[in-house]
C-alpha cells in the first residue's frame, strides 16, 4: 500500500472519529440525564419497600430498573429475615452487608453489572477479604451454571439462582400476606428505619 493511501486512510479514521465522538458523547449523556429522570420519577411516585416486593414475582424482576431491581431485593431480603445495610459506593464491589443474628455476609446483585459471573466473584471475595467478612452471596435472576457453583462453594459464597430466588420471593410474599397486622404497622418506612426500630444496634 503507498503512503499517499495510508496517509488518507488515516486522516478518514480521525474524521469519523471526530465526527461519531460527539454524538456517542450526546447519546451516553441523553441516557443518562433520562435514567436519572425516571428515577426520580420513581421516588416520588414508584412502588417501594413492602409494596415493591408484593407487585412483582420472579418474571416482572426482568423488566424492572437498575434502582428498582436494588430496592426490591433490599426489602426482599429484610422481610426474610436479615438485617441488610448499604455498603460503600463501589463500581464492582458488593451492594449490601447482611446479618442474620450469627453471621455476616456480602451480598452481589449480578444483574446490575455487566461482568461475568466468574469475575463478579472474584470482585466479591475481595470485597470479603477487605471487610473481614467469611460469607457472601450472589443473586442472579438468570440460571448459574453448576461449574460455577461449586467453585463459588470453595470460597464460602453463595449462588441464589432463579430459580432459589423464585422460590424465595413466593415464601417472603406469602409471609407479608399473612401477616397483615405486621405490614399495616410498618408501612413504608426506610429500610434504615426498620431496622433501627426492629434490630437496634445489631448492624
Amino acid at each position: 500500500m503507498s503512503k499517499s493511501k495510508k496517509t488518507i486512510k488515516r486522516f478518514m479514521f480521525i474524521l469519523l472519529f471526530v465526527i461519531f465522538l460527539p454524538v456517542v458523547l450526546i447519546y451516553i449523556i441523553v441516557k443518562s440525564i433520562a435514567k436519572k429522570s425516571r428515577y426520580n420519577v420513581w421516588r416520588k411516585n414508584g412502588l417501594t419497600g413492602r409494596r415493591l416486593v408484593l407487585s412483582a414475582g420472579i418474571n416482572e424482576l426482568d423488566n424492572l430498573e437498575d434502582f428498582e431491581l436494588k430496592e426490591y431485593i433490599k426489602y426482599l431480603f429484610f422481610y426474610d429475615g436479615y438485617l441488610v445495610k448499604d455498603t460503600p459506593i463501589s463500581k464492582n464491589g458488593a451492594h449490601f452487608f447482611l446479618n442474620n443474628g450469627n453471621d455476616k455476609a456480602l451480598l452481589k446483585i449480578a444483574n446490575l453489572s455487566k461482568k461475568s459471573l466468574k469475575m463478579q466473584l472474584e470482585y466479591l471475595n475481595l470485597e470479603k477479604t477487605k471487610h473481614g467478612i467469611n460469607y457472601g452471596v450472589i443473586v442472579t435472576t438468570k440460571e448459574v451454571d453448576s461449574s460455577i457453583i461449586e467453585i463459588s462453594k470453595a470460597s464460602n459464597v453463595q449462588f441464589i439462582p432463579r430459580s432459589l430466588l423464585s422460590q424465595m420471593i413466593t415464601r417472603v410474599q406469602k409471609r407479608l400476606k399473612l401477616d397483615e397486622g405486621y405490614v399495616t404497622t410498618q408501612g413504608d418506612k426506610s429500610i434504615s428505619e426498620l431496622v433501627d426500630e426492629m434490630y437496634p444496634n445489631k448492624i
